[in-house]
């Protein structure tokens, strides 16, 4: 964990703003699509946000993924992403 991290989680069932003061795992719970978008840049280098679908709709995860160009990664159901960023990169590493 990074510096100022809080702990927990929390489940929601459409998008929600993600943030350093976001809890580091967020659980996506819904039959329908969600589209959730990483921050533009992170606030601190290894900026951490887990991202999970446990629901049937899925999730697709947009912004700027291994590469500078805007990216979408799709979550499928019971499955999950960490997204780490990099202040050099200025881009969200997928795991």
């Amino acid at each position: 964990m990074y510096a100022g991290t809080p702990g927990g989680s929390q489940t929601v069932t459409a998008a929600v703003a993600l943030s350093a003061s976001s809890p580091q795992l967020t659980i996506y719970n819904s039959a329908s699509a969600i589209t959730q978008a990483l921050p533009t840049t992170g606030l601190v280098d290894g900026q951490k946000h887990m991202l999970k679908c446990m629901g049937a709709g899925g999730l697709s995860v947009t912004g700027n993924i291994d590469t500078v160009a805007a990216t979408t990664a799709t979550i499928a159901q019971f499955a999950g992403n960490t997204f780490v960023y990099s202040v050099a990169l200025a881009t969200w590493a997928k795991f």
